[in-house]
């Protein structure tokens, strides 16, 4: 429970780094496995303090390969947080709509 509230009283900070971990796997996900467009979505666009069980959560367009190889290339970006990739072709009409609503585009 301290952690957490440690980890609150540093958001901003920890936002930072989130979003600079976004950037990295997005040009992983372009250079390597195709990307076309690349969406945050979830925990990190949400104005609510990110807590232990936020996930940084990329909607991806045109991925050449969904693959084991690109799952384990993510994981050795990753160190906190964990990084989940979604394919726009496989959101619910729910998620979609989520997308709409407070997605932001990597650029």
């Amino acid at each position: 429970m301290l952690a957490e509230e440690e980890a609150h009283r540093h958001d901003a900070a920890r936002r930072d780094a989130w979003w600079g971990r976004a950037r990295e796997a997005a040009a992983l996900l372009r250079a390597r496995f195709g990307a076309k467009r690349i969406v945050v979505l979830g925990d990190l666009v949400r104005p609510t303090p990110l807590h232990f069980w936020s996930e940084l959560t990329l909607v991806v367009a045109g991925l050449s390969d969904y693959s084991y190889d690109m799952y384990m290339a993510l994981r050795e970006l990753e160190r906190e947080p964990k990084i989940e990739v979604r394919r726009i072709e496989e959101l619910s009409p729910r998620q979609a709509a989520m997308l709409m609503l407070e997605g932001r585009e990597i650029s």
